[in-house]
């Protein structure tokens, strides 16, 4: 079978795992890639372990997937190679130098999803000696292909001054298009910078990015209430900032209770300055994580 007809098969067979223009069939999506495994083509085997990872069409098993998987890889299967580094990564398969041996072929192969992973090898020393210097290259990279959580960690460094020249100014350039591609941590940081700045215009921006996060992190919705307590950079607004307190009390921040209790008994504005986190270093949330998806070509 050559490349062109697998490459069709595959195509049909996603599409009927989906159910993407014809008729949901995982079963015969199962049949089709599994033709075009046993005829040698990466593509198939890919194809066949995303069904049985996940136990669409067929059995879940996870063993049987990492197994299929490591097949495609060694037929030149990258997107197979970013999967196993994944379930390498940590867990009950961890096995760290094989991780990095799977991030190495996605990278050298040019498979910008994978420059994360690399950067936190690096960073964290896992599979590879530490390096920061050598994870800002590699945030970089990714960064520079439009992930948001690389440009968010390569902000961090340039913070921190950590594996890269400290520059609070870079830092914020790294933050703000990470924030304007909608990931939470960097609107949060955008937040306490914009408030930081103390002028009437830093903290209009920073009651926008706090709003823009804040269905993401309570402590957000938390400092936006504040804001809208004092009418810094919003518009004064107690009996709302009330609603927001009252839908926190009770959860992880107990002074959210006393805040409610203060706004009933007191019916005034708390002034007192926001509270912040700083977002920390840590692996990227789930919800940043970039996978290929179930129809990418081995």
């Amino acid at each position: 079978m050559d490349a062109e007809e697998a490459g069709k098969l595959c195509m049909q067979a996603a599409c009927m795992a989906s159910g993407t223009g014809c008729p949901k069939d995982p079963e015969g999506a199962a049949a089709i890639f599994r033709v075009v495994a046993d005829s040698g083509r990466a593509e198939g085997y890919f194809g066949l372990a995303e069904l049985t990872a996940s136990g669409n069409g067929v059995p879940r098993d996870e063993d049987a997937a990492v197994d299929l998987y490591e097949k495609a890889m060694s037929l030149g299967s990258v997107p197979a190679a970013y999967r196993l580094a994944h379930y390498y990564w940590e867990g009950p398969r961890e096995d760290l130098p094989r991780c990095f041996e799977c991030l190495r072929q996605c990278c050298d192969a040019g498979f910008a999803p994978a420059y994360d992973g690399m950067g936190d090898a690096h960073y964290y020393g896992r599979g590879t000696p530490a390096d920061p210097a050598e994870a800002a290259v590699w945030y970089r990279k990714g960064a520079d292909s439009g992930n948001a959580v690389c440009l968010f960690k390569l902000g961090c460094m340039h913070e921190s001054g950590i594996g890269v020249d400290k520059d609070p100014a870079a830092a914020e350039k790294c933050f703000l298009r990470a924030a304007r591609a909608g990931l939470p941590e960097a609107q949060f940081r955008m937040a306490a910078l914009e408030y930081d700045k103390g002028t009437p215009e830093g903290k209009k921006a920073a009651a926008g990015w706090y709003r823009a996060c804040s269905g993401e992190y309570s402590v957000a919705e938390f400092n936006l209430a504040c804001m809208m307590l004092s009418g810094e950079g919003t518009d004064k607004d107690p009996a709302g900032a009330y609603r927001i307190f009252l839908g926190l009390a009770g959860r992880e921040m107990p002074m959210r209770c006393s805040r409610r209790a203060e706004c009933s008994s007191t019916g005034s504005a708390w002034s007192r300055t926001p509270k912040r986190v700083s977002a920390g270093w840590g692996r990227p949330p789930a919800r940043g994580a970039r996978r290929p998806s179930s129809s990418s070509k081995g």
